[in-house]
């Protein structure tokens, strides 16, 4: 499974390394967000417990390995633009989460929020190439 996770961490890598090159050809520039999944939290809230229950590869141990390693890989990598938001919901009180990827709006605003602050401190302040 390691193996299998590095190996999508290196095609994510090769893709980004395809959008930097476009970057620097046509001279815009990027982020690229790695977001919240529910297979990076250790405890479903409130009603998401029940999406345990009706989605079988949410109880999947090495589905869930997968998941992690690659994100693990991917901050390893250390990709210029690159930012990992995937911890972003992790304090929530209420269920955000629709099925093991989908939010509602109260995630979405949480997650704009924190792209916000991402765009600000970033593409914003940075001189245009």
């Amino acid at each position: 499974l390691r193996a299998f996770a590095r190996d999508i961490a290196e095609y994510y890598h090769d893709s980004h390394d395809v959008l930097d090159r476009l970057s620097k050809s046509y001279g815009f520039r990027y982020v690229e967000f790695w977001q919240p999944a529910l297979y990076y939290d250790d405890e479903p809230v409130g009603g998401e417990k029940k999406l345990l229950v009706n989605d079988a590869t949410l109880g999947d141990e090495k589905l869930r390995e997968v998941f992690s390693v690659v994100r693990d890989e991917l901050n390893a990598m250390r990709l210029e633009h690159f930012y990992d938001i995937s911890d972003v919901l992790s304090d929530r009180e209420n269920p955000m989460y629709v099925d093991a990827v989908h939010i509602n709006d109260s995630a979405n605003e949480i997650i704009a929020g924190k792209m916000g602050e991402v765009f600000r401190n970033t593409l914003l302040s940075a001189p245009r190439r």
